[in-house]
């Protein structure tokens, strides 16, 4: 009987060992997981080439951050651009700043790159929403990204056809900007 004792308690041992050697994850914090994810994507990005195996690490370790309760701005923005990165997964990406929007809903950078990804996937209309959004939160921040934001939404008022509002943006853009802007007709035919 001692003897089927000691076999019952050895194997529920090693089966809780198992357990936890596989499951480490359940006692690793969401700030971990974010550091991690930090240290990955700051070394994938040194250079001018990126890092695919550190930018898929990133990848993994921010999204465990979220899913461990994670909220930081860094880790929305830092995730965002991993998938940008890497092989342009703008599907993700947009994924990534709707989470960052619900989070951070005042926050014009965010706008800005969920519309970039839009744009990218040839979802105008809604890029366009996006724009409009982020133009109307930067112009109370300091935000560098706002001629680019300008120029794009009139580069989609041109793709939809409103052509005055396209020649509006295009010239508030070019006051914005110390180089001439190409036109709207040559910048579109990257989106076909």
């Amino acid at each position: 009987m001692k003897k089927n004792l000691f076999k019952i308690f050895g194997l529920l041992t090693i089966l809780i060992l198992l357990f936890i050697i596989y499951k480490t994850d359940l006692f690793i914090s969401g700030q971990t997981y974010f550091e991690r994810g930090k240290n990955s994507f700051l070394t994938a990005v040194e250079d001018d080439s990126f890092d695919h195996k550190k930018l898929e690490d990133a990848i993994l370790n921010f999204e465990m951050a979220i899913k461990k309760g994670n909220k930081e701005r860094e880790l929305f923005d830092k995730l965002g651009s991993s998938y940008s990165l890497l092989n342009g997964d703008h599907y993700n990406a947009e994924r990534i700043y709707d989470k960052a929007i619900i989070n951070y809903p005042n926050d014009a950078e965010f706008y800005f790159f969920r519309a970039n990804c839009k744009k990218e996937q040839k979802k105008f209309k809604s890029a366009f929403l996006d724009y409009e959004k982020c133009i109307n939160l930067a112009q109370t921040q300091k935000a560098d990204f706002l001629k680019e934001a300008i120029y794009n939404r009139g580069a989609i008022s041109y793709k939809l056809g409103d052509f005055l509002k396209a020649e509006k943006d295009w010239k508030l853009a070019q006051i914005k900007t110390d180089y001439k802007l190409r036109t709207y007709q040559d910048y579109i035919q990257l989106w076909k």
